[in-house]
């Protein structure tokens, strides 16, 4: 298995797989790219190969909904540590200086203090909550079969088989009764129109569903799910959740670019959608779409 875009991570040895767990379902690529550290300041540390190589968000690996984990990987274990050791001394320093009440300190001004300008790196710092411990672990070797498949593919299957232009590409659900793919396409269209400029064409290929896995749901296991020990409490949980989960319909919409993918987030997510059973009277409340960037 390779990923999008041909490459087969886990057939390079030093790939080496971080998990960042309790983290903000909202979370974008750039919150963890902007905390790279800088690679001159750390020894055996080469530019080509100190970048994280890919984010893969957390994923109900059947209804595809966002969990409270990101998969981070890198080419190497020294530009993992690196990372890993710089974001814990990042939430370190929110921890210190993030005020939470009249006696918390000050906050530093803008500035270098002890050889770190520790405004700015606290201003870049937003991927865990200062009041909550922060879980950057790693992930040894060798990975679970779920996780292994995820990071081969660079995602879920169900998305990567789909997926093939990052931040071009937007997941849309419905809450409510679930409309046709002729409803969806004439919708956005209509609503393209009346803003003068069309989302996608008349392309039909642009609005793609989401096969549901042919697995019934309480035989699909959560292989991709980091694996934290022996918490009964958390199994019970996890099997109920497992056991009340909805196959509702997934979509996916290509845009031309980016700009615009990101636009029509910001329009539609959380919209009330304009079903034909609601325009025809025949449903009280219209579906609520969801629209999430896919990166």
């Amino acid at each position: 298995d390779t990923t999008p875009e041909g490459r087969d991570y886990l057939d390079e040895p030093d790939t080496t797989v971080l998990v960042l767990r309790n983290a903000s379902k909202a979370l974008t690529e750039n919150d963890f790219r902007r905390v790279v550290p800088k690679g001159k300041y750390i020894e055996g540390w080469n530019l080509d190969q100190g970048d994280i190589e890919k984010i893969i968000p957390g994923r109900d690996p059947i209804t595809l909904d966002r969990m409270n984990y990101y998969y981070l990987v890198f080419t190497s274990p020294i530009s993992a540590s690196a990372y890993q050791s710089h974001v814990t001394h990042l939430h370190g320093l929110a921890q210190r200086h993030t005020s939470t009440s009249l006696t918390s300190p000050i906050p530093p001004p803008p500035g270098r203090h002890d050889d770190e300008d520790l405004h700015s790196l606290l201003q870049s710092y937003a991927l865990i909550p200062p009041s909550q411990k922060i879980e950057l672990r790693l992930l040894m070797k060798p990975l679970t079969p779920g996780v292994r498949s995820v990071v081969d593919l660079g995602g879920y299957r169900l998305l990567a088989e789909k997926t093939r232009k990052p931040n071009q590409e937007v997941l849309v659900s419905f809450d409510g009764l679930q409309p046709t793919a002729f409803e969806i396409r004439d919708a956005f269209n209509k609503d393209g129109r009346d803003r003068g400029l069309l989302w996608f064409g008349n392309e039909a290929s642009a609005v793609t569903k989401v096969e549901a896995p042919k697995k019934p749901v309480n035989e699909e296991e959560d292989a991709e799910s980091p694996e934290w020990g022996g918490d009964e409490s958390v199994k019970v949980d996890q099997q109920r959740h497992n056991s009340n989960r909805l196959l509702a319909n997934r979509w996916v919409i290509e845009f031309k670019s980016d700009a615009e993918a990101k636009r029509f987030v910001r329009s539609w997510h959380r919209r009330p959608f304009p079903s034909r059973h609601y325009l025809a009277g025949t449903s009280d409340t219209p579906p609520t779409i969801n629209a999430e960037l896919l990166w």
